[in-house]
């Protein structure tokens, strides 16, 4: 009677235990979706107006050749993939200071891990005792290989082959309009205190990226059919 007594009790404990394991975890996603929301408006204010003037300032004489068109699209892509994706999103994200980011929170980290001292000419030499108790850099090498193997399209590689052979030395600073589209991603390091990995990750991952992508693209192909609209291109490229 008292051994049927004490396993109606363990097994009612248990399905407590399991019912507040699953409320805790659906709270806690929970919230970090309305993290990743509210990142969207913080965040992403000058990566998102971006596609206002990448073209016009890329093509500050116009379009020449179409193919052009291809091979700084390849080039915004490359960008977007290589520096706010897998460099921000993957890797810097994960050297924050106990969730949070931003200038003195690497200089808490280079502190915490790093033997530092003064020279006399006020210069600070720092000695590394230890990569690896960063947590990060060194063991994320096969992040970023397989992110440069993903980016390895043939054709995207001939394409900026060929813009930078076509233009020469001008093919070389259009380069300047093409950083323009990551203007601003290293607020998703130094705006992470206000919110979660996790959270800036979603966020640019499932929704930033995806919509940049889709107007940089949309952008090309309409300027394809338009060149003379370049210096107005987010604006002409609306339908209606």
């Amino acid at each position: 009677m008292e051994g049927a007594k004490l396993r109606r009790v363990m097994h009612s404990t248990w399905k407590l235990g399991s019912t507040t394991h699953t409320h805790h975890s659906q709270a806690s996603w929970g919230r970090t979706l309305i993290l990743a929301f509210q990142c969207l408006g913080v965040i992403y204010g000058d990566v998102g107006t971006s596609p206002l003037y990448v073209y016009s300032s890329t093509f500050t004489d116009g379009i020449k050749d179409n193919q052009d068109i291809l091979g700084v699209l390849s080039l915004i892509i490359y960008t977007l993939l290589l520096s706010p994706l897998i460099k921000y999103a993957f890797i810097v994200l994960r050297a924050n200071d106990t969730g949070n980011g931003g200038t003195f929170a690497l200089y808490s980290l280079i502190s915490r891990h790093a033997n530092m001292s003064l020279v006399p000419n006020a210069v600070v030499g720092i000695s590394i005792a230890n990569p690896s108790d960063f947590g990060f850099g060194f063991n994320n090498l096969g992040v970023i290989k397989g992110g440069i193997h993903i980016c390895s399209n043939h054709h995207r590689l001939v394409c900026i082959h060929r813009l930078f052979k076509r233009n020469g030395s001008k093919g070389w600073q259009s380069l300047g309009g093409v950083v323009l589209c990551i203007t601003g991603t290293e607020a998703m390091f130094a705006d992470i205190g206000h919110f979660s990995v996790l959270a800036v990750q979603l966020s640019f991952s499932t929704v930033v990226l995806p919509a940049l992508l889709s107007t940089y693209i949309g952008q090309a192909a309409y300027l394809s059919k338009n060149p003379g609209d370049v210096l107005d291109t987010f604006y002409a490229s609306i339908p209606g």
